[in-house]
C-alpha cells in the first residue's frame, strides 16, 4: 500500500523493516486518546516485532495534523475513519484503541466488520459504562487543567506552561464532545456487539474506570469466548508508560494466537 495515499489520517509510526518479499503478518492501527498525539505513542508501536505493520491515527486538530479543523461531531469523525479503512489493503487489521480511541475502535468494528479481525482496548469503560458528565463538558480553564493533571501522563512541564495548555485545552473540550455522542445515551438503539476478538487490557488504579471493568467489553463480542482475552497491570490510566515492551508482548501473543488464526478460518470457510 502506498502510504501516502492517506495523507490527512494516518501516519506510520514505524517505518517497516520486513524486507518487500515478505509482507507484515498483520497491521495494527492505533487509535490514541483524548486531547493527544498518536506519536505519544510511539515507544509502545516501537516494541512490536518487525512483521507486524504499525500505523496511527492522527485526529484531525490534533499533533500533526493541528491544521485542520477539529472534529467535534462523532458523525464527521466516523466518516473520516471509515474511509480510511476502506483505502487500505488486505492485510490482517486490528485496532488498538486507547481510552477514547478504544470507544472509536469500537464504532469501527461496528461499521466495518469484514475489515477488522481483532481489537485491542485500553483503559476505556465499556459503551454502557461511559460517563461524560455536564460539569467536565463545562469546566473552566483551572477544573479541566486539575482532572487532566489526575488523570497523569502529561508532563509538568506542559501542564504547567499556560501558553502550551491554552493550545491543548480547546483539543480536549472537542474531544469529549465526541465522547459525549459514545455515551450510553446514544447507544440505546444501536447493535452494540462486535464479530472480532477482543483483548481488554487496564491499569487497576485507573480513576476513569470508576469501579467499572474493562472486563465488560468482553460481553460486547458474538464471537467464541476462548478467543478473547483480559489483563489487569499495576498502574493508572497511563499504564503503559514504563512497560511497553510487556504490553507488547503480551498483545502480540494474544493477535498470534486468536486472531490471525481466526482470520485464516474465515478465508478458508467463509460464511
Amino acid at each position: 500500500m502506498d502510504k501516502t495515499s492517506l495523507p490527512r489520517l494516518h501516519l506510520p509510526l514505524r517505518r517497516q523493516s520486513v524486507p518487500a518479499a515478505l509482507p507484515p503478518v498483520c497491521r495494527l492501527l492505533v487509535l490514541g486518546f483524548a486531547g493527544g498525539t498518536v506519536t505519544s505513542l510511539l515507544s509502545l508501536a516501537e516494541a512490536f516485532s518487525s512483521d507486524i505493520d504499525v500505523w496511527g491515527v492522527e485526529y484531525p486538530g490534533h499533533g500533526m495534523q493541528w491544521q485542520r479543523p477539529l472534529h467535534r461531531e462523532l458523525g464527521p469523525m466516523m466518516d473520516d475513519l471509515c474511509n480510511a479503512i476502506d483505502a487500505l489493503d488486505d492485510t490482517p487489521l486490528v485496532l488498538l484503541g486507547y481510552s477514547m480511541g478504544a470507544q472509536l475502535s469500537h464504532r469501527l468494528a461496528l461499521c466495518r466488520p469484514q475489515r477488522i479481525h481483532g481489537l485491542v482496548l485500553l483503559s476505556a469503560p465499556s459503551p454502557h459504562y461511559l460517563d461524560v458528565p455536564d460539569e467536565a463538558l463545562q469546566a473552566n480553564d483551572e477544573s479541566l487543567t486539575a482532572y487532566m493533571r489526575k488523570l497523569g501522563g502529561i508532563p509538568s512541564s506542559v501542564i504547567e506552561h499556560e501558553g502550551l495548555m491554552s493550545l491543548f485545552r480547546p483539543v480536549i473540550r472537542a474531544d469529549l464532545l465526541l465522547c459525549r455522542e459514545l455515551a450510553p445515551s446514544a447507544i440505546q438503539t444501536m447493535k452494540t456487539r462486535v464479530s472480532c476478538p477482543v483483548l481488554a487490557l487496564q491499569g487497576n488504579h485507573d480513576p476513569v474506570l470508576k469501579g467499572s471493568s474493562m472486563h465488560q467489553w468482553l460481553g460486547l463480542t458474538s464471537g467464541s469466548p476462548g478467543k478473547n482475552g483480559f489483563r489487569c497491570y499495576d498502574g493508572g490510566h497511563f499504564f503503559h508508560v514504563g512497560r511497553e515492551s510487556v504490553l507488547a508482548t503480551d498483545v502480540e501473543k494474544w493477535i498470534r494466537h486468536h486472531v490471525l488464526p481466526h482470520y485464516e478460518s474465515a478465508l478458508y470457510h467463509p460464511h
